[in-house]
């Protein structure tokens, strides 16, 4: 790296070069041997050398100031002649040989200072202080200092070669040279032409930044139509030439073009390759002779085409993947005329055609609406299923008057047969789904106006011929629920939902209501859990007896459901007469009452050894799975303390007694052992339960759990949902609470 022009002159004066200054330099400046041009008044330019710590005159420009001359040998000292006009002989010019100092004596040969290889500094000095020319014999420069902006150096004829590089400032990167063929200018960071014309006759290479500028602010290049770029940085081509292809025109660029805002295009755009357009607004025409793609596979662009009326556009929604048209916006076919797809402000989509419209489809057709489907024609409307297939309606179909009918079959062609189905399930892995239902339902008055009737009709066989058969009422069905069959009624099972009436017989879905005469009825009905009451009422004085008259064995059995008293109750006295053989009244099931007995103590001495306290408020259950009689082998006590967003209860469980597999859908529980011994089996897996350590089942995990000796655990879980318990055993499943849930009272 090139030395600083400071750097410089600190190194000529280590190199015993020579200072510039005013006045008698101080002793404590420089070294011995130190040269220092000096300005003093009266002597003019004082040139100094440093001897023994002091500073020496040793030539003037003027008059030399007083010198002390070292002389002698051996250390002695004299005091010598210290004014130059003391010195006698000086005034003949008999020694030509040496020059002098007025300058009068002119050289009259080459000058050399130095030998080869020993040169030595030569300083010229010009008429201004500080101003002069210094040959650097060391650094073999030649330097010229001058004053700031005034002419250091005037060539006045003839030529300056420089062979190698010519440096300016401070040898540092500005220079100029030459290898004999290339004229190379270097700038340490710019180059600055200040010329009025810069003539280029050849090619301009420039592997930099160039920037042209004109004291006017438009720099120009070239002549009639030139190209020119304004102060504000605006290029403008005046030729006029047109392009016809990427080679020709007015301006040609080989590479890529960066344009940061708007193109603007006043006539045609014409491009060959694929174009990538971020935002473009175009005024006038476009013709695409090739393919045109919007965005990349994956990854599109949002389209809008509007059209002349405001708020009518169509557009791509690539967020949506959806054509968009707005409004009253319409997709024209053929030759924009009748037959188009339209979108009303309303919200309406409209399919026009001029004559037919044709819906054609390899597949199937789907039309799905939130509202109601209307089929307007003013002819008939034909649905026309290939042979053997059905129409099927999905929902409410609405038909504004007419009549639904097949299209009449050929002469000799029996008529088409039509079904009406409900919808029917999907046969697969779910059990126990529904069909749908199937409604015909007459129209509604209002008022005292009456509904509409549904009448069924059918055509009977008639004589041989080739005439219709005519059509006769088999059933109506009127406003006032009443159905009126012209023909007989055939079959095993009649259903009503209110009542049915046979003579003075009523029939309702729970009772038989029976009036053999006036006021004397006999009532069977059923009531809530499967309960039969006979009734008999005579307005007499007459008893209503009932009498039952078996020609075989006659068998009354209470078996009601666990839980439920299974007693044979008599009100009144029971007289049984006549009889050939014994009567025996007995129940079907085990006594209940001695096992929740057994039960109860069995779990009040387990509570007790826990140090487990309840109180009468709380709800207790015996959940026998398989019946009351099999509890001490499959179930469990669960006493429910609390069941809010949190839900805590107590289980207790009898020795060698289980609970069957099963899991929760919406709740989730912990188990923790207070007395016992308890294994809890998570997913077939076996985990021994611990006192103090609660075990977490979440929701859909299969668990069991069993104790040997039996045992209390303390279950906290979230909110206990009725049903959420789904057994491994259908079985289970399928019973009605009831059917395995005794609720009892411990205390």
């Amino acid at each position: 790296m090139a030395l600083t022009r400071e750097e410089r002159k600190l190194l000529h004066q280590k190199a015993k070069q020579p200072t510039f200054g005013a006045g008698k330099p101080d002793k404590s400046e420089g070294y011995d041997g130190d040269i220092s041009f000096r300005k003093v008044e009266g002597s003019g330019t004082v040139e100094y050398v440093k001897q023994n710590g002091d500073w020496i005159a040793v030539a003037s420009s003027g008059e030399m100031p007083t010198v002390r001359i070292v002389g002698g040998s051996g250390g002695g000292g004299g005091t010598g002649i210290t004014v130059h006009g003391s010195l006698s002989g000086l005034g003949s010019d008999d020694h030509k040989q040496y020059i002098l100092v007025d300058g009068t004596r002119a050289f009259t040969g080459a000058v050399t200072v130095g030998s080869d290889g020993a040169g030595h500094d030569v300083t010229f000095h010009s008429g201004t202080g500080s101003d002069l020319f210094f040959w650097d014999a060391s650094e073999e420069v030649l330097q010229i200092t001058g004053t700031n902006a005034a002419t250091a150096l005037d060539i006045l004829d003839g030529d300056v070669r420089v062979v190698d590089t010519l440096y300016f400032y401070d040898r540092g990167g500005e220079s100029i040279s030459s290898n004999g063929s290339t004229l190379s200018i270097a700038g340490g960071s710019e180059i600055d032409l200040t010329a009025t014309a810069i003539d280029v006759n050849g090619t301009f290479d420039a592997s930099g930044t160039v920037g042209l500028a004109s004291s006017s602010g438009v720099t120009t290049i070239g002549s009639s139509n030139a190209l020119t770029v304004s102060a504000a940085g605006v290029l403008t081509v005046n030729s006029a030439t047109d392009a016809t292809s990427s080679t020709s025109g007015s301006t040609i660029i080989d590479g890529g073009v960066g344009i940061a805002k708007k193109l603007y295009v006043g006539t045609d755009l014409d491009v060959d390759g694929t174009t990538n357009l971020d935002a473009v607004d175009i005024d006038g025409n476009v013709q695409l002779d090739g393919t045109f793609t919007i965005g990349t596979s994956g990854n599109g662009h949002e389209v809008t085409m509007h059209g002349s009326t405001s708020g009518n556009y169509i557009q791509y929604d690539d967020g949506n993947d959806e054509l968009v048209l707005t409004q009253d916006t319409k997709i024209m076919f053929h030759d924009s005329g009748a037959e188009y797809i339209g979108a009303t402000s309303d919200g309406n989509l409209k399919i026009n055609a001029g004559t037919n419209l044709l819906l054609n489809s390899a597949g199937s057709v789907d039309i799905d609406t939130v509202g109601a489907l209307t089929l307007d024609s003013g002819a008939a409307i034909n649905l026309e299923p290939a042979s053997g297939s059905t129409i099927l309606l999905d929902g409410t179909i609405n038909f504004d008057a007419g009549v639904i009918s097949t299209t009449a079959t050929a002469n000799n062609v029996a008529g088409t047969a039509v079904s009406f189905s409900a919808g029917n399930t999907t046969a697969g892995t779910y059990n126990n789904v529904a069909g749908g239902s199937l409604t015909f339902q007459g129209g509604q008055g209002k008022g005292s106006g009456a509904g509409g009737d549904i009448i069924f009709k059918t055509a009977n066989a008639g004589v041989s011929g080739p005439s219709l058969n005519a059509l006769a009422t088999a059933l109506t069905i009127s406003d006032d629920l009443s159905s009126t069959f012209t023909g007989a009624i055939i079959g095993t099972t009649i259903d009503a939902s209110t009542d049915f009436t046979v003579g003075s017989t009523v029939i309702t879905d729970d009772s038989i209501v029976m009036t053999p005469s006036d006021g004397d009825t006999v009532t069977v009905a059923a009531t809530a859990n499967g309960a039969l009451t006979i009734t008999t009422v005579d307005t007499d004085t007459a008893l209503a007896d009932i009498s039952f008259v078996s020609d075989g064995s006659f068998s009354i059995q209470a078996s009601g459901a666990t839980g439920n008293e299974n007693d044979l109750k008599f009100t009144g006295p029971l007289n049984i007469e006549n009889l050939d053989d014994d009567v025996e009244i007995k129940s079907s099931g085990t006594n209940k009452k001695v096992i929740i007995d057994e039960v109860r103590k069995k779990v009040l001495d387990l509570l007790k050894r826990a140090n487990v306290t309840i109180t009468p408020e709380d709800e207790v259950e015996i959940s026998s799975h398989y019946g009351l009689e099999k509890f001490e082998e499959v179930g469990c006590l669960i006493i429910n303390k609390i069941n809010r967003e949190y839900c805590k209860k107590i289980i207790v469980q009898l020795s060698n007694q289980k609970h069957p597999v099963h899991h929760h859908i919406k709740k989730e529980e912990t188990f923790e052992l207070l007395y016992g011994d308890c294994e809890l089996n998570l997913n077939g897996k076996n985990i021994e339960l611990e006192v103090g350590k609660p075990i977490l089942i979440s929701r859909g995990v299969n668990h069991s759990f069993a104790s040997k000796n039996g045992c209390v655990v303390e279950e906290v879980s979230t909110t206990h949902h009725l049903n959420d318990s789904k057994y491994e055993n259908v079985e289970i499943s399928s019973l009605d609470l009831s059917k395995r849930k005794v609720y009892i009272n411990l205390l």
